[in-house]
């Protein structure tokens, strides 16, 4: 009787979990490589080896939601006589046009804009016209009787993880353009940094605030602005740009973030333990190569 349990034990399936890890992975020169063979990859988790299953390139597609803060400091009411002067909302504009004209993985992106609330500018669609008619229509946003000077970004953040959390798509990718962070989102980043990290969401935060705010009349938001978003932006992955870094060309800061997107890898390999929140690593059989990743751990 032990014999024919035994058996029918051993013969019984085992139900694996598909887990999955987002990647990119940079050469010695710096530049992101978009394609890997299999038995280039190796991944742990927890310090044991995993055995990939399948990577994922160009042909997994990403859901995106962009959030333009369109307070006064991204928008000022200033007229400035300069015919090339731009707003920091109409250079916002510029880069999401650049990066439309240079992605290549598939996608599906929302638009909102915010200032004490968020408002949606057009649905998720992977239809880049209609993207684009949506973004030319951005307009500042209505003052009123508000007086704040900084958009509060945890209302955009919140809605943001909100709308990624539950779709499909293994790579959710949430983009903020903004001057600096308010106060009110500063006190909140812990909170914020673990449902970013727990829903696998990626955060591209691009601030137009001051590049070095270390001489008299600074606010506190701009002094620890830089700090403040590095906590998310490392936290689960993603990356923080400073747009005075590319005053010369924004097209470069375009340039960065589509290759970034562009040439994300996934790999799938299966397990019948529960791997979640398991510390992860990957290794890349090639010279040089240096693998970016800010995942904790594999995801399903």
């Amino acid at each position: 009787m032990r014999w024919i349990v035994s058996v029918l034990l051993f013969l019984a399936p085992i139900h694996a979990t598909t887990y999955y890890v987002n990647f990119q992975v940079r050469d010695s020169t710096g530049l992101y490589l978009p394609k890997l063979d299999l038995d280039e990859i190796k991944v742990f988790v927890d310090d044991v080896e995993q055995k990939p299953e399948h990577i994922f390139g160009l042909d997994l597609p990403a859901a995106v939601a962009i959030f333009y803060d369109v307070g006064p400091q991204m928008a000022p009411d200033d007229v400035i006589l300069n015919p090339l002067y731009r707003t920091p909302l109409q250079r916002s504009q510029a880069v999401t046009l650049e990066i439309l004209d240079r992605l290549q993985t598939d996608y599906s992106m929302t638009l909102y804009s915010y200032y004490d609330e968020p408002v949606r500018l057009i649905d998720f669609t992977g239809d880049k016209q209609f993207l684009e008619n949506a973004l030319r229509k951005l307009q500042p946003g209505k003052r009123g009787e508000i007086t704040q000077r900084e958009a509060r970004a945890s209302i955009a953040l919140d809605r943001g993880i909100e709308l990624l959390k539950n779709r499909d798509e293994k790579r959710k990718i949430l983009v903020l353009f903004t001057y600096v962070m308010d106060m009110a989102t500063s006190r909140a980043l812990e909170s914020i940094a673990r449902r970013l990290e727990r829903h696998n969401i990626q955060l591209y935060v691009i601030s137009f605030g001051p590049r070095s705010a270390t001489g008299p009349g600074f606010t506190p938001q701009e002094r620890l602005n830089s700090y403040w978003f590095k906590k998310l932006t490392d936290s689960p992955g993603g990356g923080f740009y400073l747009t005075d870094l590319y005053r010369e060309d924004l097209r470069e800061l375009a340039f960065e973030i589509a290759s970034r997107w562009n040439s994300t890898l996934t790999v799938a390999f299966e397990s019948p333990e529960d791997l979640s929140g398991k510390p992860l690593r990957i290794e890349v059989g090639r010279p040089h190569a240096k693998v970016l990743t800010r995942s904790r751990a594999p995801f399903k």
